[in-house]
């Protein structure tokens, strides 16, 4: 199957019990950062700012969700300084 180009396509490719739980990602990000801009990055759906730094991506696979952020990547960056 080819990469999603869209965050539609990708949700509309995962299968349902997988599809519930992005959803709900989806909208809890929407609603925290309502100017964000979803993207395709990484194979992954994506919120970027609107000067369009990195703030958050989200993704299902079989046995596992995750959303690795930019706060998650600055911290780990600080503690191997």
């Amino acid at each position: 199957m080819a990469a999603a180009t869209s965050v539609d396509e990708y949700l509309e490719s995962l299968p349902q019990d997988r599809r519930a739980a992005v959803e709900t990602l989806r909208v809890t990000i929407t609603a925290a950062a309502p100017e964000a801009v979803e993207t395709i990055a990484y194979q992954m759906p994506a919120f970027r700012s609107h000067g369009g730094q990195f703030l958050v991506s989200y993704a299902a696979y079989k046995t596992h969700s995750s959303a690795p952020s930019a706060a998650t990547t600055a911290l780990l960056a600080g503690n191997r300084l």
